[in-house]
This record gives C-alpha cells, structure tokens and sequence, in this order.
C-alpha cells in the first residue's frame, strides 16, 4: 500500500550559557533558573502509535523518507530546546502503522503554559453554540480544540470537536501533542495519550 506521504508531512507542520554544573545534568543559565539537561527517551510505543524509527517503511514506496524526517526531528529538537534555554528537548513523530494516524510529539524539560491560551470570541454575538476555538481540560492535560460552527440551540454534530495541541506541564516537564487524522476528534484520547507520555518519561 502506498503511504499518503502528504499527510505524514503534514504531521511535522508542527543554548542558554551554562555555569554552575548540578549533578551533570542540571545548569544555571544566565538569568539564575536551573535548566535541566537530563536526556529525553521517548517511548517506543505511546497507544497504539509507533515512534516513527520504529516503524517498517521499507514496502511504502518512500523509504528513503524516513531518514529525512529523523533528521528534521532531529533539528527540530535543538531549536526546541534553544526556546527554553537549553532544556533538554525531544521533537519525535508517531503513527500507526499505515501512517494514516499521527502524533507530533514535543517533550522538554522546562514548564510552559496552563491551561493553553485561546483568544477570547463573543461565539454568542454571532448566534453560535459554541466558540470555534476553546481550551479544554482532561485532568492535568489542557487542549485546544476547533468546533464546528453549530447554531445556537442546536445540538453540535457527530465529530464536531477536532484537537489541534494537547500539554500537560510542571516546574520541570512538558508533553505537548498534536495529532493528524481521525484522532484529532477524540480530544479526551489525544489527552490520554499525553498522560501515557507523561508517565513514560523520567
């Protein structure tokens, strides 16, 4: 079967100067935060969703695709962890096995913020049932989720919800996620998905 390599492109869309040396792992930058630099390995598997250097792609007509998209990671990751001063940062894609389903997974070790932003709509000057973008909660895990314009006083339809970025976040840790495909309608899995991560890494 041929892979929509599209969409798994579409699923990638998405140094502090150190000084005193704690542990091996800790620093303190130059604004006097320690930074932690303990590496990150990510979970071979997350759910369902293989971590992509884990997946055979060898019958998908592209297999010389992966290694460009383990090198885009790979960048991606220094550039992630530049934004929060030189963190320990990990940019890794997952998916099932025919691709079609994707997770772009985004774990640093520096906080971030909760719940997630959404600027703010008057959804009911416009006669809407809801806004067309919220932030919702699943525990620790926040999201934000696209809604289908529905008419005030109408119920919202089959699928209406679709996830554009989940986080879960300490002093010392966040997981971010955005998924590709028909995960994004289930909110409350991509949150699932994200404690999984969560608890995986130490």
């Amino acid at each position: 079967m041929r892979v929509p390599w599209a969409l798994l492109m579409a699923g990638l869309g998405g140094l502090a100067t150190a000084g005193v040396v704690v542990g091996g792992a800790w620093v303190l930058n130059t604004t006097g935060t320690y930074i932690d630099k303990q590496p990150i390995d990510p979970p071979a598997r997350v759910g369902a969703y293989l971590r992509y250097d884990k997946i055979d792609v060898r019958s998908s007509g592209r297999p010389d695709i992966q290694q460009k998209i383990l090198e885009q990671n790979a960048k991606s990751s220094e550039l992630l962890s530049q934004a929060h001063g030189g963190a320990a940062a990990v940019v890794q894609l997952y998916a099932g096995r025919d691709l079609r389903q994707q997770l772009s997974v985004q774990i640093y070790r520096a906080p971030s913020a909760h719940p997630l932003y959404v600027p703010y709509e008057d959804y009911q000057r416009y006669r809407l049932a809801k806004p067309t973008q919220s932030a919702e909660e699943f525990g620790e895990v926040s999201c934000v989720v696209r809604n289908d314009p529905t008419p005030a006083g109408q119920p919202p339809g089959p699928n209406g919800t679709h996830t554009s970025l989940c986080s879960r976040t300490s002093k010392a840790l966040t997981v971010e996620v955005r998924p590709v495909g028909d995960l994004a309608d289930q909110p409350d899995d991509v949150a699932a998905l994200v404690d999984s991560l969560w608890n995986a890494i130490t």
